[in-house]
């Protein structure tokens, strides 16, 4: 049986959640973004509470050996990798 190619997009707060595998993940590379855009409130409140969940899942990544390599649209998408142990 084949399962499905995992995706290399990560939702923050599905990160935040512990619903992602970080140690299993099978690729080095991936990225992180904000996943419900429903909840989020408008305007520059709202572009900080983005910007304050994709860098939290971030850090949570690199205390799981990952490291953030860049980091675009106004701090709502992070480029990462896997460091090799």
């Amino acid at each position: 049986m084949t399962f499905p190619r995992p995706s290399r997009q990560f939702y923050a707060e599905d990160v935040l959640g512990g619903r992602i595998d970080l140690d299993n993940y099978p690729f080095r590379y991936a990225f992180v973004m904000i996943g419900d855009v429903s909840t989020v409130r408008a305007g520059h409140a709202g572009l900080l509470h983005r910007m304050d969940v994709v860098f939290s899942a971030v850090e949570f990544m690199e205390a799981r050996g990952w490291e953030c390599l860049n980091v675009v649209d106004n701090g709502q998408v992070a480029y990462m990798r896997k460091v090799a142990r």
